[in-house]
């Protein structure tokens, strides 16, 4: 299963035309907002994006100590992407519904 997702997030990087790891850092975020609003029941959204954006940015702060690695902008915005999606989707359901 693993070696599934691996080879769709290598398919949706090169079709986007960016690293993998941007992609593995937007499915991320999405999967952390996801668990969250379905553990909680959704009262705070707005709290939820704004600890997402923190996880982003803390493993990016995390990257640039180690020296194989750098801080990236990149990164950080996929992240906050992945939160904009969820956040995007959920209003898009309550107007629906």
């Amino acid at each position: 299963m693993i070696e599934l997702l691996k080879k769709i997030a290598v398919k949706i990087a090169t079709f986007l035309n960016c690293g993998v790891d941007k992609v593995y850092h937007y499915a991320v975020l999405i999967g952390i907002m996801l668990i969250n609003i379905l553990a909680y029941q959704l009262p705070m959204i707005w709290l939820l994006a704004v600890v997402g954006v923190e996880i982003a940015v803390t493993k990016e702060y995390a990257d640039s100590k180690n020296p194989a690695n750098i801080f990236s902008w990149r990164d950080i915005f996929a992240g906050v992407l992945g939160i904009l999606t969820v956040v995007g989707g959920y209003y898009l359901y309550i107007l629906i519904f």
